[in-house]
Parts: structure tokens; C-alpha cells; sequence
């Protein structure tokens, strides 16, 4: 089980280095200094990877503060103080987002110091330590199942839990929400399988994503714009076809089959990689081949 407070150490850390709006070589550099001197283990870091995956608004950084300074101990406001100031100026230079973040800190006057003297200090503040009650604040750390297993989904959930300040979904609202963005994600395989995500193939997307869930307008552009980033990150499709798989019937899924092929030929031609992508979602989604042969020749009447 990952440690809380050497994880809430190294969250603010990470805040710290996104207060610019980007994390620089020598940020990262020094992040990894830090990993490497706390030997973290596996899942200590699969549990820190939601933090890099995009910039850390200030309420949200105000919460990772939060959490840690919770936990302090006597002495320990003034060495996360110096570690973060130490990794800001990594570069010998104070952004504007940098100096805001440490003004999210009372002044301690602290020097600041090397890693390894941070890293010391802090083991020995660590060494019997509580844990605190938590209020209901929005975290990514509490998404790190949905970030493993559904990225798509975990992009959308985090910015509707940030909106309402770190409510939970329903569950009838999380299923659905869940099934819109695997068929997004599967869309969206498609229509990057040529490396050609066009313009025809986004509007076809947010057209059909846009009928069948109760998304706003401007929430299905958000979520188009997610499906199009992780597929030019290549990320695979498997884990949306399980959501699927799971979620929907048989019916439902042939349904699928024949709107994948209609996002492929929205720009006016299947391509081969796009014809075999489609082939091997609708088999992943055990989709007989006849009703695969279907799908296509009703999305191109024209198609052996």
C-alpha cells in the first residue's frame, strides 16, 4: 500500500512544477532525484501518473496543499516550503504561476537546500505519523482506477468533479457517462486508424455522440477533443472495448459495429486501415462476421 504522506509530499511537488502551465526537463529531472531517494515503488507510482498527465489548476493545487499540510507535523510547512522552492528555480528563474504557488504558503524563511537534505528530514517528520480525515474536495488520486482503466472517462470525470467542487457522479449518470466515452474512444480509434483524424470524421463523431447521450454541446466538443488527444497519444482500444463489453448487449453492440463504420466513411472513403481497425473492435466485441459484412454494406452501399 502506497505511503499517504510521501505521496502527498511528492503531489505537491508535481503542483509545484505545473504552477507555469508546463513541466520542464529540469523539473522532471528533479522529480525523478526525488522518486529515486524515496525508492517508490510500482503502484506508488502508477498513483502519482494521473498528476502528469495534464496542469493543475490552482483550486486543485490548493487541495493537494491542503491534504498535506493536514498531515504536518512540527517543522514540516517549512520543508515542503524549501522543496518547492528549490524545484521552481531548477531553471534560476520565478514564473508568474511559480510565485503565486509559493504565495499559497505562509513565508517560513526557510533556506533552501539540497534533495537528499529534504528527503531526510522528511522520513524522520514521516516516522509515525497519522492520517487525517479528508473532506469531499475534488482528487485525482481518488480517480486512479479510472485513470488506469479508461482515460477518456477520467478526463471527463475529473473536469465534471472540479465544476461541482468534488462531488460524485450518480451511478446511473457514471454508467452512462461511461458507455458514451468508451464509444468515443472506439470512434475515435477509427477515425485516427488512416492518421487522418479529419475534419468530416469529428463533426461525424460529435454528431453521433451527441444523440445518444445528455451531454451539452459544448461538453461532447470537450469530450471529441479528449478521444482525439488520446488516440494521437496511441493508447489502445482494449480497455474501452471491456467497458463496452460490459455495459452494453449484443444488439447494442452490432449497433456499434455499423457507427464505426459510418465515422470511416464520413469523409467519403473506408480506408484499409479503418476497414481492419473496425474488423478488429467488432471481433474484440464478439460480433459475428455476418453482421460485420452488414454493417459495412449499409454504411457503403457500394462495399463488397
Amino acid at each position: 500500500m502506497a505511503d499517504d504522506s510521501k505521496l502527498d509530499f511528492l503531489r505537491v511537488l508535481i503542483a509545484a512544477a505545473w504552477a507555469d502551465g508546463n513541466i520542464t526537463c529540469d523539473e522532471m529531472n528533479n522529480l525523478k532525484s526525488y522518486f529515486q531517494e524515496l525508492s517508490l515503488r510500482d503502484d506508488e507510482l502508477t498513483a502519482l501518473e494521473p498528476y502528469f498527465a495534464d496542469p493543475i489548476e490552482p483550486s486543485e493545487a490548493q487541495t493537494i496543499i491542503d491534504d498535506f499540510l493536514a498531515r504536518a507535523r512540527r517543522g514540516e510547512r517549512e520543508t515542503i516550503l524549501a522543496a518547492v522552492r528549490d524545484l521552481v528555480l531548477t531553471d534560476g528563474k520565478l514564473a508568474a504561476g511559480e510565485s503565486e504557488f509559493l504565495e499559497l504558503f505562509q513565508d517560513s524563511g526557510e533556506p533552501t537546500t539540497t534533495g537528499g537534505v529534504f528527503v531526510a528530514r522528511l522520513k524522520r517528520l514521516w516516522a509515525g505519523a497519522g492520517t487525517a480525515d479528508r473532506d469531499d474536495r475534488f482528487r485525482r488520486s481518488d480517480l486512479i482506477d479510472e485513470f488506469i482503466k479508461n482515460r477518456v472517462f477520467y478526463q471527463i470525470k475529473r473536469r465534471l468533479m472540479l465544476a461541482t467542487g468534488g462531488a460524485d457522479l450518480d451511478p446511473e449518470t457514471e454508467r452512462e457517462l461511461r458507455y458514451v466515452c468508451a464509444l468515443g474512444a472506439l470512434l475515435g480509434h477509427v477515425a485516427g486508424a488512416d492518421q487522418n483524424f479529419d475534419a468530416e470524421e469529428r463533426a461525424a463523431i460529435a454528431e453521433i455522440l451527441d444523440s445518444i447521450s445528455a451531454l451539452q454541446p459544448r461538453d461532447v466538443d470537450i469530450l471529441v477533443d479528449i478521444v482525439q488527444s488520446e488516440v494521437l497519444s496511441d493508447v489502445g482500444y482494449f480497455d474501452f472495448v471491456r467497458e463496452i463489453n460490459e455495459l452494453a448487449g449484443r444488439d447494442e453492440r452490432i449497433k456499434i459495429v455499423g457507427l464505426l463504420f459510418e465515422v470511416a466513411a464520413a469523409d467519403g472513403e473506408i480506408s484499409h486501415s479503418e476497414h481492419e481497425e473496425i474488423r478488429k473492435i467488432a471481433k474484440a466485441l464478439n460480433v459475428e462476421h455476418e453482421e460485420f459484412i452488414a454493417a459495412k454494406l449499409a454504411a457503403r452501399p457500394s462495399e463488397e
